[in-house]
Order: C-alpha cells, then structure tokens, then sequence
C-alpha cells in the first residue's frame, strides 16, 4: 500500500461519544501491535545491581525494547 507504514499507530480520537465502541477499537490496536501487555502492567525498569555495575547487553537491549512500547502505547 502506497502511503501506509505499518509500524504507526493510528489510534482513533476519543470525541466524548461511542465510549464502549471506541474503548473495543483501542483495545483491538493496541493488541494487535503487541502493546497490550504494556497498557496494562508496563514495565519495570532495570535497576543497577550496585553502585557502579553496569547492566548487562541482554539487560540494557530489554530496557531499550520496553521503553519503545512504552513511548508506543504512549503516542
């Protein structure tokens, strides 16, 4: 399709209205890229084990990954 990405969300306008068909419509998105986990529970931010140790590269590419969802599920 010319002119879509499919990596954007696009997220219909609650107007006041329609609350129980707009909250489906929300769901049904957010689901379906994969961003539902992170309405409902977030995420735990890694925290260092002691001062000065740094996080491990599994650990910081999680972090990375969840904090994307988040700005995601956000917009």
């Amino acid at each position: 399709m010319a002119g879509s990405s499919m990596g954007e969300l696009h997220a219909p306008i609650f107007n006041g209205s329609n609350y129980d068909f707009w909250r489906i419509k929300m769901c049904t998105i957010f689901k379906s890229h994969k961003l539902w986990d992170m309405v409902e529970n977030g995420y735990e931010q890694s925290v260092k084990k002691q001062e000065g140790e740094a996080l491990t590269i599994a650990q910081k590419l999680a972090l990375e990954e969840n904090v994307a969802k988040d700005a995601k599920a956000l917009g």
